[in-house]
């Protein structure tokens, strides 16, 4: 392993970490909020995506309701641990800082909408078959926006990689 790979790795859990305490640390909790703030985006997005598929989805705080099924959008279902991943990768790779602010914004875009429809995806789920949401929110679709946080990623190396050839 390179000295630059193993700088990589050295830097994004340094970031993953950092990210995860700013989220999770009682202090960091209570003075910032970003855990409750993006928890409320995303249950507001994911009403809105609802709402666009002519869904009769009701919405308080962080929970969605539709016909007799309710979700309650909090940290782990909200999307935010891929996105943090995201970041963390991006923050630790090397490349100018122009380029990580334009790929933060867009994969954030990517992974923040394709939040909203899973969780729209799964209240749908849930009204018709509960075993079967507690199986596709438990495994499938949280394993799914990992996925799409790595393959985000990986885009914005072979991107910045291209950029770096130009």
């Amino acid at each position: 392993m390179s000295k630059q790979q193993q700088l990589f790795i050295f830097r994004y859990i340094a970031y993953a970490v950092a990210f995860y305490l700013l989220i999770d640390l009682n202090f960091f909790k209570e003075l910032f909020h970003i855990n409750s703030i993006y928890t409320n985006f995303a249950t507001f997005l994911s009403h809105q995506n609802a709402l666009l598929f002519g869904l009769d989805v009701t919405r308080e705080a962080n929970k969605l309701t539709l016909e007799n099924f309710t979700v309650v959008v909090v940290f782990g279902c909200s999307g935010l641990e891929a996105l943090l991943i995201y970041s963390a990768g991006v923050f630790a790779y090397t490349a100018p800082l122009k380029l990580k602010a334009k790929w933060l914004l867009i994969g954030s875009a990517i992974m923040i909408i394709l939040n909203s429809f899973r969780i729209v995806f799964l209240l749908v789920v849930g009204v018709y078959d509960r075993e079967l949401f507690d199986l596709m929110h438990t495994y499938v679709t949280q394993s799914i926006m990992l996925f799409i946080a790595i393959i985000v990623f990986l885009y914005f190396v072979v991107k910045t990689n291209e950029h770096y050839k130009a």
